[in-house]
C-alpha cells in the first residue's frame, strides 16, 4: 500500500497502475527504503496475475556461487550437496510476478543467463539438459545509477535495455515532505494496533523537526522512528527532546515559533547581564529540546559562541 498525497507520487502510482494492466518488464529506482518493493507489490496486486505467486529476490543477499541455482533451480546430484531436486525462483514464480531487488548485485555470468531468460522464457535447471518455460511477469529494482554500473562493467547494457521498457523512479522522502504527516499517522495506526499501545501522540514542534528532517534512510526510517516512538512513548506525547539523536544535530533547522507565546522569557530585576544573558540560552535551548544547533540558530550566533557561553557559565559557578 503506497500512502501519499503528493502530486508527483500521485502521477508515479497512476502510472503504476496502467503499467500493471500490461505485461511489461519495469525497473524501479530510488534510494534505499524509499519504497521499491512497496511500488512493486502495487504494479503486481493491481495486475491480472494477483492471485498469483509474488516471489522476492534479494540479489545481493544471495552467495554468488549458489546463485544460479537459486534462480533456476538444480537437479538430483548437479554439485555436491545436491540430494534432492530443486525448483529456483523462476518456476516458484510460474504464472506470477518475480520481483529482483538490487539486480545489479547479480554477477555478470548470471546476468547473461537472466537476460536470455527475459527474452526467450526458457532455461535449464544448474546440471539439467532439459528446456522449462514458464510464464513470469519481471520487476526489478535498484538505488545504484544503472548507467555508472553499466560504464564500469558491472552491469550488462543490453540486459538494461531489455528491463527499462518501463523505468519508474521513486522520489527521496526529503523532496515530498507532504507525505511525512500522512505516512507519521499511518505508521502510528499501525503500531498502535500491532502492540495494542495505548494512543501516542506528536506534539506540533515535534512535527515540525520530524518534517524538516532529511531522512536519508526514507520511509523505512521514518517507519523504524514511529515503531520506537509507539512503544517507548505509550500513551503520551512525544516531545522533541523525545526523538532519537538524529533529530537534535540538525544544522539548519529554523523555528522562531519555538520561542514565542507561551515561551515568554523574564528576567528578574536586579539580575546581572551574565544572569540574564545566562536566562536567555537556558530558556532557548530548553524551547528546542537542547539542541545546540537550533538553539544558537534563534540566537543568532554560532555553536562554537554557545557553547563557549555555556562553557564559560559553568566556570563562573552562574545558574539559572
Amino acid at each position: 500500500m503506497m500512502v501519499t498525497q503528493n502530486e508527483a507520487m500521485k502521477k508515479l502510482m497512476d502510472t503504476a497502475e496502467r503499467v500493471a494492466k500490461t505485461q511489461a518488464t519495469v525497473l524501479i529506482t530510488g534510494e534505499s527504503g524509499s519504497g521499491k518493493e512497496v511500488l512493486a507489490q502495487f504494479i503486481h496486486f493491481k495486475s491480472k496475475r494477483h492471485n498469483k505467486p509474488y516471489i522476492v529476490v534479494n540479489c545481493g543477499a544471495i552467495p554468488k556461487d549458489i546463485v544460479e541455482s537459486e534462480l533456476f533451480g538444480h537437479e538430483k546430484g548437479a554439485f555436491t550437496g545436491a540430494l534432492h531436486q530443486k525448483p529456483g525462483y523462476f518456476e516458484m514464480a510460474d504464472q506470477g510476478t518475480l520481483f529482483f531487488d538490487e539486480l545489479v548485485e547479480l554477477p555478470a555470468d548470471t546476468q547473461v543467463k537472466l537476460l536470455r531468460t527475459l527474452e526467450s522464457s526458457n532455461f535449464r535447471r544448474v546440471g539439467g539438459e532439459k528446456e522449462l518455460s514458464v510464464d513470469v511477469r519481471f520487476i526489478a529494482a535498484t538505488n545504484k545509477d544503472i548507467q555508472s554500473q553499466i560504464k564500469k562493467g558491472l552491469f550488462r547494457e543490453d540486459l538494461f535495455y531489455r528491463l527499462g521498457v518501463i523505468e519508474m523512479e521513486i522520489p527521496p522522502l526529503r523532496s515530498r515532505k507532504d507525505d511525512i504527516p500522512l505516512l507519521i499517522e499511518h505508521f502510528m495506526k499501525i503500531y498502535i494496533d500491532k502492540y495494542e499501545m495505548p494512543l501516542t501522540e506528536i506534539s506540533e514542534r515535534s512535527l515540525k523537526m520530524m518534517t524538516f528532517y532529511s531522512w536519508p534512510g526514507n520511509v523505512r526510517e521514518l517507519r523504524n522512528v514511529i515503531e520506537r516512538l509507539v512503544i517507548l512513548y505509550a500513551g503520551k506525547v512525544v516531545e522533541p527532546e523525545d526523538l532519537p539523536i538524529q533529530f537534535h544535530e540538525l544544522e539548519e533547522y529554523d523555528d522562531s515559533s519555538f520561542v514565542g507565546s507561551g515561551n515568554d522569557i523574564r528576567i528578574p530585576v536586579g539580575s546581572s547581564m551574565d544572569q540574564a544573558e545566562r536566562i536567555i540560552i537556558n530558556k532557548t535551548l530548553s524551547s528546542v529540546g537542547n539542541n545546540i544547533s537550533q538553539a544558537a540558530r534563534i540566537l543568532s550566533v554560532s555553536r562554537k559562541t554557545l557553547h563557549n557561553k555555556l562553557n564559560q557559565f559553568k566556570e563562573n559557578g552562574i545558574t539559572k
